[in-house]
């Protein structure tokens, strides 16, 4: 209900998934974090503004772009990265239907 302060708690859970060393893991997390910050924003939370989303687009593209060829668990990075495929098809379609604000996210 408080806006302010479902950001400040999903900004705290990016600096703590920030701090996981697996870089698969972490980027999965970031994937996670971007889908509830999706949820909320559907949900006309006026704290969750798009900048944040398009911010958190491009950090997973950065760390995706950095994964290690040789990760411990490409079973693992593979998921990832089709999680985070499935989450922009996700925004695409609501792109494509018109929804809310979602024109304006970019990525």
């Amino acid at each position: 209900k408080n806006g302010k302060k479902v950001l400040a708690c999903l900004q705290r859970s990016l600096r703590i998934a920030d701090t996981c060393m697996d870089s698969a893991l972490n980027v999965r997390l970031f994937v996670e974090i971007l889908n509830e910050y999706l949820y909320f924003f559907e949900e006309g939370n006026d704290a969750v503004v798009v900048k944040y989303l398009t911010g958190l687009i491009a950090l997973i593209k950065t760390h995706l772009a950095n994964m290690e060829v040789g990760e411990e668990n490409p079973e693992l990075a593979e998921s990832v990265k089709k999680y985070f495929v499935n989450t922009l098809a996700h925004i695409k379609d609501k792109q494509a239907a018109n929804e809310g604000n979602y024109s304006q996210i970019e990525f």
